[in-house]
Order: C-alpha cells, then sequence, then structure tokens
C-alpha cells in the first residue's frame, strides 16, 4: 500500500484516496488539462530536466540524464536549435534552472543524483546562459554540498531570486524532504539546511519527485512526479500547496516524466525520458493559473 503524504499541521491537509495518493481531481481548478506539442529530439532522449531561456524567446534548454555535459537547446515544439557543451566536471546530471545572477541570467546545474547513496556530497554548477549557437560555455563556477542526516538520492531543483537555492529529495529511501541551501553561494562544501518532509516516509512510483520549478519572481512553485505535479507557494521556507488536488499528468503517458518548469504567465513544459519506451519521447505544456 502506498504511504500517505501529509503536510506540516500548519497548512491546510491534503486528503488522500484509497491507494494513499494525493487525490487527482479533472485537471484541477488551477490548471488545463496538459497537451502533448512535439516529441524531443533523437539525441534528447533522456531529458531530466527542462529550463525556459530568460534570453531567446521560444527556447526552451534541457539535458540528458546522468553524466551529460551537454545543454540541448529546443524550440517549444521540441525541435533542435542547437546544443552547446557544458565547461564542468558533472557527475550525475538530474534538473535544471534558471535565476537572475551578476552575469544577467545564470542557469544552475543540478549535480544531486545519487541513486545508489554512494556519494557524499552533491554539487550544482553555475553558468551564464549561453547563446544556442555557441559551441561551449563560460567555465562552471561549482558550489559543494552535503545533507545533514546522510545521503541522499534527488532529482529536483528550484532557485529563487536573490540565488535562494532549494532542493527536494525523490523519496526512493526516506521521506521527500525539502532542503535549503543556507546563505550566498560560496567555495566551500556547506551543509543544506532541512526546511520541510512532505511524506512520513518511503513513497513509491508514481509518487517519486521528479523535478521542481519557480517562476521567475519566485511566487509560485511547481514540484512534480512520475503521475502529478502540484503548484505552492513559498510560506517562509515552507512549501504550502496552492490548491486542494495535483493535476493529473497520465492522460499525456509519460514513459518517464522527469522535467518541468513554469514562465511567469502560468505555462508549464514538462519533459520526459524515453525509459522503456521505444517512440520519441514527448515535450508537453500546460497552463495554470497563477
Amino acid at each position: 500500500m502506498r504511504l500517505k503524504f501529509v503536510l506540516p499541521l500548519l497548512l491546510a491537509l491534503i486528503a488522500c484516496d484509497a491507494r494513499g495518493r494525493f487525490p487527482i481531481g479533472s485537471a484541477g481548478d488551477a490548471c488545463e488539462p496538459p497537451t502533448i506539442v512535439g516529441a524531443l529530439p533523437d539525441n534528447l532522449r533522456e531529458a531530466s530536466g527542462i529550463v525556459i531561456s530568460r534570453r531567446h524567446e521560444n527556447l526552451l534548454w534541457s539535458h540528458n540524464d546522468g553524466g551529460s555535459s551537454t545543454l540541448h537547446a529546443i524550440d517549444t515544439t521540441g525541435k533542435a536549435r542547437g546544443h552547446v557543451r557544458v565547461d564542468a566536471d558533472i557527475v550525475d546530471w538530474e534538473d535544471l534552472a534558471a535565476a537572475d545572477c551578476a552575469d544577467g541570467t545564470c542557469l544552475y546545474l543540478a549535480d544531486i543524483g545519487n541513486n545508489l547513496r554512494e556519494r557524499k556530497q552533491g554539487a550544482i554548477h553555475r553558468i551564464a546562459e549561453p547563446d544556442p549557437g555557441d559551441s561551449i560555455t563560460s567555465p562552471a563556477k561549482t558550489f559543494r554540498f552535503r545533507y545533514p542526516d546522510g545521503d541522499h538520492d534527488a532529482e529536483a531543483l528550484f532557485v529563487l531570486p536573490g540565488e535562494r537555492v532549494y532542493i527536494i529529495t525523490k523519496g526512493r529511501s526516506g521521506p521527500i524532504t525539502v532542503y535549503r541551501y543556507p546563505g550566498p553561494l560560496r567555495d566551500e562544501v556547506v551543509t543544506l539546511e532541512s526546511v520541510q518532509t512532505l511524506s512520513p516516509g518511503i513513497v513509491q512510483v508514481p509518487d517519486m519527485v521528479t523535478g521542481a520549478a519557480a517562476t521567475p519572481d519566485g511566487s509560485t512553485i511547481a514540484v512534480r512526479t512520475y503521475g502529478w505535479l502540484q503548484l505552492y507557494r513559498l510560506a517562509g521556507d515552507t512549501l504550502q500547496p496552492v490548491r486542494s488536488a495535483p493535476v493529473d499528468l497520465t492522460a499525456i503517458a509519460e514513459p518517464q516524466g522527469e522535467a518541468i518548469d513554469i514562465r511567469a504567465d502560468g505555462t508549464i513544459f514538462l519533459a520526459s525520458e524515453q525509459g522503456l519506451a521505444r517512440t520519441s519521447p514527448p515535450l508537453s505544456r500546460l497552463r495554470c493559473s497563477i
């Protein structure tokens, strides 16, 4: 039986269905149903993160899972628009975010995968957002961290204005937990701070968290799993659900849905890894009222 998700007592409780998951309504009272808008290119079969460009209209950045060192530029229908080599030493790249920084707009590469829980440190690599025609990015600045309570596998990162960085664990080997990088990003191994748990214990597919994103102003955070997504506001350091029911993503039949980003107007893009499917994984979109 799947474990029920609970939120801290200061939040409104979300009722669970008989299977122990968040209830899935119609597309939810916040969002329209998701639709597939295209297929990802052949060189992007393991899309683990996606981000909406802050510099180029109708452009998205994505990357393959694992030790990939390539940023893939695609348009909003999934067509390839270029690829750029990342100047960083990457171990297990799982998510991608964009935010304003001293260089204008930066991309934040979440080198946080740890399936076997063998890594003692994770890393966030920051680069200036490139142009799709570039051959290589600017050299990455790397910010290493450890967890305060042992090793965790994570695939979700979001960055708020002021370079406030949060990581959400997957829920594979313990409760889904939100961690905060304390203070400014800096060149030392920093211990993250645990700020919230979103489940009482381990969860199963499709409830494992695989991606997160924030609007440019940080007012809305979107968190996705393999099967649903939920919108939140940040109250202090606590994720507070915007609506009572998550959005069901099963209608778009993603083989292994992992990537998400959200635009200021509430438009959300979703991408999937190929998984065991033989077809190209989809790029999907929906619009939420925020």
